[in-house]
């Protein structure tokens, strides 16, 4: 499943990344601040890793359409690309399932943005402009490991920026994460669950990514089943 058309594809991607910039900026004069946000949560990363991504998106297109407007357009490395698919698709379902039903935040605006734009222009990306393929589930670790290096980092942060906290008012991105107002075995409990839903994620979205693909036989040989 690709739209194989190498200039809808380039405007697309460069109007993606022109309006990635224009959120990135109403975000920041939102909260003041722009670099600082990156310590903030995993839609902030989200946001900023699909900006950098459309910008390399329209170099290589644009290459791409000196050999016509006919074909399929290059893409990011496909284990790169779909780690950021599967961020994206993370970031809405724990949205619709957990948090939105309980009332957006006070910038409405922005969780908007971060959490509905920013991932569903790169999951639309992929779905009409990407060249799917088999990928194997051994990269899943690697999916995780990231989060966890960010996720220890977003733990680590108030020892290490003590006196700067969070535009929510607090040192934890997350209310689930926030040691100031849940026992300990309470937060990692909480983490574990939503390790558990990440990783459920990567897995579901992989599996879609191999399908779509129609490149192999037997799945249960591409999942190391048999």
């Amino acid at each position: 499943m690709m739209l194989r058309n190498r200039l809808v594809a380039f405007i697309y991607r460069l109007l993606s990344f022109g309006l990635s910039i224009f959120m990135l900026i109403y975000i920041a004069n939102t909260y003041g601040e722009m670099v600082g946000l990156l310590c903030c949560n995993i839609e902030f990363l989200l946001a900023y890793l699909i900006t950098i991504s459309f910008g390399l998106l329209i170099i290589v297109n644009a290459v791409d359409l000196s050999h016509g407007i006919k074909g399929g357009a290059s893409g990011l490395k496909m284990t790169f690309h779909l780690f950021l698919v599967c961020l994206s698709l993370f970031v809405i379902l724990s949205q619709l399932i957990y948090i939105y039903p309980a009332g957006l935040a006070k910038n409405s605006i922005t969780e908007i943005m971060m959490c509905f734009v920013f991932p569903g222009l790169m999951l639309l990306d992929w779905l009409l402009f990407e060249e799917k393929g088999t990928v194997r589930c051994f990269v899943v670790p690697f999916y995780m490991l990231v989060q966890a290096i960010y996720a220890s980092f977003i733990m680590m942060r108030p020892y290490i920026w003590s006196q700067v906290k969070l535009p929510n008012g607090t040192y934890y991105p997350y209310d689930f994460m926030n040691f100031l107002k849940y026992e300990v075995y309470q937060v990692w409990i909480f983490v574990l669950i939503a390790a558990a839903s990440s990783c459920a994620v990567c897995f579901f979205t992989i599996f879609l990514n191999n399908v779509l693909s129609r490149r192999y036989v037997n799945p249960l040989k591409l999942y190391g089943i048999e």
